[in-house]
């Protein structure tokens, strides 16, 4: 069942996740969370264009963080390594190209939900250090950085 997202949110300035692919070939994300929050669930959203017209599809859904690093912004998607329940298992094989869609829950950004684009190709294109993560807009930033995009 295809998914509509709105593209309007008042935020102020852009907030990057960061991604990167771990030894296993999975996709490892660093969420920018203040320390009195956590991650509730995420979602990898794949965009269409048919006939001009615009179609979003969730492709995996998972909640209930299964680890503090995981509650905490720093986890594995496409599977139940970092959740404790997949809402949607995953359909097929993850794009090139996808949308991120996470919700958090706990002090006061309760219940805020943001999204980013991840592109497979920019992230190979860099050679990433331990610790680094590549970013929607093309930066490499480490966790801290990331996390310091918000104000706490």
């Amino acid at each position: 069942m295809p998914l509509m997202l709105s593209a309007c949110h008042a935020q102020a300035e852009r907030i990057d996740f960061g991604y990167r692919l771990k030894g296993d070939g999975t996709i490892e994300v660093a969420y920018p969370v203040c320390p009195d929050s956590e991650v509730l669930s995420a979602e990898i959203i794949k965009m269409t264009k048919a006939e001009g017209k615009l179609t979003y599809t969730s492709l995996w859904k998972a909640d209930r963080p299964s680890s503090k690093r995981a509650a905490d912004g720093v986890f594995t998607i496409g599977g139940r390594q970092s959740f404790e329940r997949e809402v949607t298992m995953l359909r097929e094989d993850i794009p090139q190209s996808f949308y991120l869609h996470v919700r958090e829950g706990g002090g006061p950004e309760s219940g805020r939900e943001r999204e980013a684009s991840v592109s497979l190709d920019l992230l190979k294109s860099r050679k990433l250090e331990a610790g680094e993560f590549m970013t929607s807009s093309g930066k490499v930033m480490g966790r801290r950085e990331i996390n310091e995009q918000v104000a706490c």
